[in-house]
């Protein structure tokens, strides 16, 4: 790449790196949230839900930004969105305006998120998938770690809460500076949405069906190994292990993905390797840190991929934002449902290898889906 496009990937990944960490940052916050407002802890799941249900509504305008500001801009615009969300959160009276916050911010996010696809699609090579996707993670997890300790060290959430959205803001700079003229506004007539596309559905499957499988392990992998009998700093560790290892299956898939045909083939080989891992954890519990691995990279890997269909499917921007906000739209509601299912499972049956097991069967239709897609494929 030339030295402009490396200079463009760099401020990318930052924005990335910047652009969670407020809800990434929430979890370890809000005890002293709701000990400060008398919130109950139905309130803060909530709050947690408004996320995921707000994200996905957000995605769907990325058609819309993309026609009318462009890809460049239109991150450039949520991140002040985003900003602005953490300095009217800091400043909150009440727990209804720390809520109300919560509207605007998982909006822009997840514009933002399904902007990223496209500004890849127009100016990068698909690699960049990878950049971005490790950015948004390494981002989330640093912002979980650093929550606590800057509250502590700072005088609560409210300081942490400013330092994100002043963290934010800093990431962002080298991106003002990133060169529009290749961004793909659109002034003429309003594209619709290929739907007629023989494949065009199966990647919102397979985004929806990854999704859940992420967040239901994250969610309830430590508490599973906490009823085990492990202690909670080792489950803890497990799930850190499961972050860490999506990391590196993130990593590793982009060099193995140079075509549309190998895209789909490593969906096959991660789709089953998150088979093996679910029913492992139900079949052989006691090989945690092995199947959290498997598990971590798998996920890894299947986030990277799945993103990749949209830019493997379309040529056109217009298109990729269209199917890349409903993939993102749908595996943000799903994402956002599967712990509550998974802990429906979990007290239905009195143990958590029903809830893997689920996951394993999420894992299976993931690979007839990615199957289906080979299918599909060969025969356009």
């Amino acid at each position: 790449m030339t030295r402009s496009a490396n200079f463009a990937l760099v401020a990318l990944f930052l924005v990335a790196v910047g652009m969670r960490s407020q809800l990434s940052g929430l979890p370890p916050l809000l005890p002293q949230i709701e000990s400060e407002f008398g919130a109950s802890h139905s309130w803060s799941g909530f709050l947690l839900s408004l996320s995921f249900v707000t994200m996905g509504i957000g995605a769907l305008a990325a058609s819309t930004a993309l026609r009318s500001i462009g890809s460049v801009r239109g991150i450039t615009f949520m991140t002040f969105v985003i900003v602005l969300s953490g300095i009217a959160r800091a400043a909150a009276p009440n727990a209804v305006v720390v809520t109300a916050v919560g509207i605007p911010l998982g909006l822009a996010i997840g514009l933002q998120t399904a902007l990223l696809p496209v500004v890849t699609k127009e100016r990068f090579r698909q690699f960049a998938t990878s950049v971005y996707v490790i950015g948004i993670s390494v981002g989330s997890g640093l912002a979980l770690a650093a929550a606590a300790p800057i509250a502590a060290a700072t005088g609560g959430w409210r300081s942490a809460v400013l330092t994100f959205a002043a963290v934010t803001g800093l990431l962002t700079v080298p991106w003002l500076f990133v060169r529009r003229h290749s961004d793909t506004a659109e002034t003429g007539p309003q594209r619709r949405y290929r739907w007629r596309h023989p494949t065009a559905t199966l990647p919102i499957a397979i985004f929806s069906l990854q999704s859940a499988l992420f967040f239901g392990l994250s969610t309830w992998l430590p508490s599973a190994y906490i009823e085990h009998g492990w202690t909670a700093t080792s489950a803890g560790l497990l799930a850190s292990g499961l972050l860490v290892s999506s990391l590196i299956g993130s990593a590793a898939i982009a060099p193995l993905t140079r075509s549309p045909e190998s895209t789909i083939r490593w969906l096959i080989v991660a789709a089953l390797a998150a088979v093996i891992a679910s029913f492992s954890l139900v079949v052989l519990p006691d090989a945690a840190w092995v199947w959290a691995a498997l598990a971590g990279a798998a996920t890894g890997a299947l986030l990277v991929l799945s993103l990749k269909l949209p830019l493997d499917l379309y040529e056109s921007a217009a298109d990729v934002a269209a199917l890349s906000g409903l993939m993102l739209a749908f595996g943000y509601w799903t994402g956002g449902a599967a712990p509550f299912v998974l802990g429906v499972l979990r007290d239905a049956s009195g143990t958590f290898n029903t809830s893997f097991a689920a996951l394993g069967v999420v894992s299976l239709a993931l690979v007839v889906i990615s199957v289906r897609l080979t299918m599909r494929s060969r025969a356009t």
